[in-house]
């Protein structure tokens, strides 16, 4: 075998070695999960909940020889519940009756429904607070009859972003997440 060859069979070694083929790991794979985006939530219609990360056209896996990496939509498995917790005011009997649904649909663009149900007449406070807890809307202030009640919230006046909207009604505190996507 000549020079040349042997140098050239050994710069072929090098580099496969280098880009990965023909690599011996003897340590175990350690497998790290990162999201990268502008943001993502949980999108649902109440029965179905799709999660995803926004301004991502493409879905599905994009592979090289080092990594295998996914795009678009994620999934989570739960592990009980997440997001922001529920929970009585202080004093208050748990279990009144008091119901917020999640919005429909959310995410949402232009405009959002809130649903809420009370089981008798009572003081209702339904408000939106932005990410970093300011006030951002009073959707609704005063008394109320037992019954259940839509409220339409329009996007106009929201920047971009994730809300929490939190119903005070009965003793009882219970809140949502909303994302406005713009």
């Amino acid at each position: 075998m000549t020079t040349l060859l042997r140098r050239a069979l050994w710069l072929t070694g090098v580099l496969a070695m280098l880009s990965g083929i023909g690599q011996l790991q003897a340590q175990s794979t350690i497998q790290r999960t990162y999201v990268i985006g502008a943001g993502g939530a949980p999108a649902t219609d109440g029965m179905v909940v799709i999660n995803g990360t926004f301004g991502q056209s493409a879905i599905g896996p994009v592979a090289s020889i080092a990594s295998i990496n996914q795009q678009g939509f994620w999934y989570s498995i739960p592990v009980g519940t997440s997001g922001v917790e529920e929970s009585p005011i202080a004093g208050a009997v748990t279990g009144s009756g008091v119901r917020l649904l999640q919005n429909i649909p959310n995410p949402f663009t232009e405009s959002t429904e809130i649903r809420f149900e009370l089981p008798r007449s009572t003081s209702v406070s339904l408000k939106l607070y932005d990410n970093i807890g300011r006030e951002a809307l009073t959707l609704v202030e005063g008394n109320r009859e037992a019954g259940a009640y839509s409220v339409r919230v329009g996007a106009a006046d929201l920047e971009s972003g994730q809300y929490v909207a939190q119903l005070i009604a009965d003793g009882t505190r219970r809140t949502i997440v909303m994302v406005v996507v713009k």
